[in-house]
């Protein structure tokens, strides 16, 4: 056994103690204690979901928007074709919405 060796042993041990001292601290902590721990687990958990909610109602609303713009396009394209003298094709949804 060389010198690394030993130095990477005396570590593992001491590491190993670290973990077990933390762990058995841990354990005597107060039911406050694990009330906050909890919370700001929730909090770390909850924040970036709000951040996901307020991206995709962003994107709700510019596809709403985008969906408005379109069919106004889509009316003015049939009283053009109409004007001209032709029969519009008809609407054939591929998916129909899901039920809420």
């Amino acid at each position: 056994m060389d010198a690394a060796d030993i130095i990477a042993l005396l570590v593992s041990l001491a590491t190993a103690g670290v973990v077990l001292y933390k762990a058995r601290s841990e354990k005597h902590k107060t039911d406050a204690d694990a009330a906050k721990i909890i919370t700001e687990i929730a909090v770390t958990l909850v924040d970036p979901l709000k951040k996901r909610i307020e991206e995709l109602e962003a994107t709700v609303t510019e596809l709403k928007a985008e969906n408005a713009d379109l069919k106004d396009w889509v009316a003015r394209l049939i009283r053009q074709v109409l004007g001209f003298g032709g029969d519009p094709v008809k609407l054939i949804r591929h998916k129909q919405p899901e039920d809420r």
